[in-house]
């Protein structure tokens, strides 16, 4: 309620110090007429001098041009008045950004840009307090998409929606530039990258060929934290295990202002049954659910619990992409550091990135060229195949069944209405070999050693 009062004045008053500016400069115009330019004293019917010019009977005033007796009159003391109404709308309109974030959530966006190469990267972190991590944390608000609230509005990003004027991209994409020339290590990278695709709209923000993968990662970033619902049904087998592959079978919805839904099924092939189920949603009310039963024989089942943190909720999957509690991606910096090329995968044009992981393995992913949804992503941990949307399919998905759940009716949720689907998909994954399974398990058993751990 204090926000909309805020909004009211600052609209209010740029209504009224527009009206009172436009009055004071430009509504006494002299319309033909002929007055004193310092008492404006009509001058009609005053006789021109012999030397030249006109003088005014009222203040004396000499008048030597004509032109000057058919100038608009001008009230500056209301014309400042003006500017003040004008800057106090301002300062209204920035109001409830300013309290909860601080000062320079008032600062205009030009200035922020301005700053960006004299400020830390805002997701290094260890860096608090000081001026340039207040900067900082500001220029994170508005270049970060956010789940609450409308797009635009004062609690989110304007950036990240290109409501940026044609100077102030061309600003950003300069100061991205100046960044990456000047990174000293991946932080300074990955901010640069990100403000260089955020004021182009090229594949690879005008970038140099080296850093066009980190381009088309931010991209891909960048679709999702600009959507308002989003969709996925998908598979994820297994690698490091050794033995028969499990697999996790999942459908994902998202839309705005946070209405969330997960569910994940895990199922053994060789004993055809399903051992764990979770269901993780919050509806309309708002309130963050979680729903599980692990079956062992089908025999146990856990009750449903309220109000667990949704933020661990995941795709299992290390470098996945999709939304989340924050409405973007928990991948912010990638090992994916090469853009192999375009390739086809199921009937869609990608673009295949891939690099070395910390564990020594290989991370690759496939991002649509045309949406920039990510469609597969393998690495040490197993192999996800995506069937992501966020156009009018999604909508037409996410209807209002999808944010209710009843432990009750389990063969009638998303993932079951979407079984058929997902076994076709299936029947499409070239599952991994015991050599495939055997180097994951290696790889993270070296990875431990070299940690001081044991095998």
């Amino acid at each position: 309620m204090v926000d909309w009062i805020f909004v009211v004045l600052a609209w209010s008053l740029l209504a009224l110090g527009l009206a009172l500016l436009a009055w004071a400069l430009l509504w006494d115009r002299s319309r033909e007429r002929r007055r004193c330019p310092k008492c404006w004293y009509g001058m009609e019917g005053v006789p021109e001098a012999e030397g030249g010019g006109w003088t005014c009977p009222e203040c004396g005033r000499a008048i030597e041009k004509e032109r000057r007796l058919r100038k608009t009159r001008r009230r500056w003391r209301f014309a400042v008045l003006a500017v003040v109404l004008v800057v106090g709308s301002y300062a209204s309109h920035t109001g409830p950004a300013v309290r909860s974030r601080g000062w320079w959530a008032a600062a205009p966006d030009l200035v922020l840009i301005a700053l960006l190469p004299h400020v830390d990267a805002f997701d290094r972190p260890g860096a608090t307090g000081g001026v340039d991590n207040a900067v900082r944390d500001e220029v994170g608000v508005r270049s970060r998409a956010t789940p609450y609230g409308p797009k635009g509005s004062s609690t989110n990003p304007t950036w990240v929606d290109g409501k940026l004027w044609p100077w102030e991209r061309w600003l950003l994409r300069r100061q991205g530039l100046k960044m990456l020339a000047n990174a000293e290590d991946e932080f300074d990278e990955e901010a640069a990258v990100w403000f260089c695709v955020l004021a182009s709209d090229r594949l690879d923000g005008g970038l140099p060929s080296e850093h066009v993968a980190a381009a088309i990662v931010a991209r891909s970033l960048l679709a999702y934290e600009r959507c308002e619902r989003y969709m996925d049904y998908g598979i994820h087998v297994n690698l490091p295990g050794v033995g028969p592959h499990p697999y996790d079978l999942f459908v994902t919805g998202m839309q705005e202002p946070g209405l969330f839904r997960y569910e994940q099924r895990d199922r053994h092939p060789h004993a055809h049954s399903d051992w764990m189920r979770k269901v993780a949603w919050r509806g309309p009310d708002g309130i963050l659910k979680d729903w599980w039963s692990v079956t062992e024989d089908r025999g146990i089942e856990l009750p449903g619990r309220l109000g667990l943190a949704l933020a661990s909720v995941h795709h299992d999957v290390a470098g996945a992409l999709f939304p989340t509690e924050h409405w973007g991606s928990p991948l912010t910096r990638s090992d994916v550091s090469e853009f192999v090329g375009e390739v086809e995968f199921l009937g869609h044009r990608t673009y295949q990135l891939q690099g070395q992981n910390r564990y020594g393995g290989t991370d690759t992913l496939w991002i649509d060229a045309d949406t920039f949804l990510v469609r597969r992503a393998k690495n040490i941990f197993g192999d996800t195949w995506f069937v992501p949307s966020i156009d009018d399919s999604a909508a037409a998905w996410l209807g209002a069944s999808w944010w209710s759940f009843d432990p009750t009716q389990q063969d009638d949720t998303p993932l079951e209405r979407f079984d058929a689907k997902l076994q076709t998909l299936l029947g499409q994954i070239d599952m991994p070999t015991r050599e495939d399974q055997l180097d994951a398990r290696r790889l993270m058993q070296e990875r431990r050693m070299r940690h001081g751990g044991t095998p």
